[in-house]
């Protein structure tokens, strides 16, 4: 709409009116015009211009991106009051009287705030403090539940005193255990092979000096080869690792 001199213009009360000055050379300037109006656009709609243009500082784009935010929140809040004054009251009092209206309200997150605050709750917790379930239900909501301790070894501290840890078996040790297991079935076969003369000595009437007389003369004794053997096995081992260096 172009105004002339002496001209007059009729505009409703309270419509603001702004005049774009012609340039230098005597012919309008368009594209003032039309960045005024894109300004105003963007600000009706995103309550805001900042990320709407291009080359705006990355400080001036944050904090006009979260303008947005406060808008959305401002409007759900009072949208909800109203609900709340109003219709929550009536339904209730009508349905249910005397009982007390449910409180509804929007919950409009900043993406931003609660990074944030995530941030300085894990710096909270390096120094030991920790959050009570019911700021932790605030703060994020319910269907949280606290970690479980998994169970493990613990370790002590520097300066403590640790838990003593299992020498090994010496090796000797391990060797007469193997010796033994092994020569029980020698030992069983050579004391049933005296306890089977003891007997027949009994059974004859001998006594203790025709019974030692008895075994003196035996050829041989069950398990004695077998007892012997095993012995010089053990022998030849607990050499060797006498000169490997084992205990």
């Amino acid at each position: 709409m172009s105004l002339r001199s002496e001209g007059a213009v009729a505009m409703p009360e309270g419509f603001d009116v702004s005049l774009v000055e012609a340039t230098s050379n005597g012919a309008a300037d368009f594209k003032s015009f039309l960045a005024y109006w894109d300004d105003a656009i963007a600000k009706i709609i995103l309550s805001q211009t900042g990320t709407s243009r291009i080359g705006q500082y990355s400080g001036t784009a944050e904090v006009h991106s979260g303008v947005s935010t406060s808008v959305v929140k401002a409007d759900a809040d009072l949208l909800c009051q109203s609900f709340n004054c109003g219709p929550a009251v009536w339904l209730t009092d009508w349905n249910f009287p005397g009982a007390k209206p449910p409180k509804v309200w929007r919950k409009v997150e900043d993406n931003a705030k609660i990074k944030a605050e995530s941030e300085r709750d894990k710096d909270i917790a390096a120094l030991g403090l920790e959050l009570t379930d019911e700021e932790i239900t605030r703060r994020y909501g319910n269907g949280w539940q606290r970690k479980r301790a998994e169970s493990g070894p613990a370790f002590a501290e520097y300066g403590q005193q640790t838990a003593t840890v299992a020498t090994p078996t010496p090796y000797s040790q391990t060797l007469s255990a193997q010796a033994q297991t092994l020569s029980d079935g020698a030992h069983t076969s050579m004391i049933d092979s005296i306890r089977a003369e003891l007997d027949a000595a009994v059974a004859r009437g001998d006594d203790l000096a025709s019974f030692a007389e008895r075994m003196l003369t035996l050829n041989k004794l069950h398990g004695v080869d077998e007892l012997a053997a095993l012995l010089s096995g053990a022998l030849i081992t607990a050499e060797l690792a006498g000169r490997a260096g084992e205990e």
